[in-house]
């Protein structure tokens, strides 16, 4: 498997003019590398959090060494798995995203909508994957890491004190 960066650190996006949100210049990178250098992008809904989750593509291949994993340990415990059930969970909703040189790229109005993205998105770099989130719906998040909601609440106060930035003046 290709071997890339990790995503790391918070970073604060909003929507543009055409509704493209932008990856920060560090995670585009990553992304790039793990993408074979191409400007693609893998996102889908994050299985415990209601959020997106974006990587490369070679994350994929990670994704499917978990299940082949979780289904040597149930079979080792005399347990039942469905592997069909894990695919579905893991690949089902995922979508493969063009993004431009400048990171800027469209997250689907279904994903949009299952996790409650509007026009501004907080994003964290989570080590395999970054996570895109509402940040509002983050900080209400019972089981986030608390820093991680404070991150969220100082740039979301950093945005709005913008007074372009608040809504309905636009």
């Amino acid at each position: 498997m290709l071997e890339v960066g990790l995503y790391s650190g918070p970073a604060f996006t909003a929507m543009d003019g055409k509704g493209r949100f932008s990856i920060p210049a560090s995670m585009r990178h990553v992304v790039q590398a793990s993408s074979g250098g191409q400007n693609r992008l893998c996102l889908t809904k994050h299985e415990d959090f209601n959020c997106v989750i974006g990587f490369g593509h070679s994350y994929q291949q990670a994704m499917r060494a978990d299940i082949d994993r979780e289904e040597q340990l149930a079979s080792a415990r005399g347990e039942g798995y469905s592997r069909a059930a894990a695919m579905q969970r893991k690949f089902g909703l995922l979508e493969d995203v063009p993004f431009d040189e400048g990171g800027r790229f469209f997250i689907s109005p279904f994903l949009k909508k299952l996790c409650g993205i509007e026009d501004i998105v907080f994003i964290n770099g989570s080590g395999d994957y970054f996570e895109l989130w509402n940040p509002h719906a983050l900080i209400a998040t019972d089981g986030v890491y608390d820093a991680l909601k404070l991150a969220a609440e100082f740039a979301l106060e950093e945005w709005e004190k913008n007074p372009k930035n608040v809504r309905g003046s636009k």
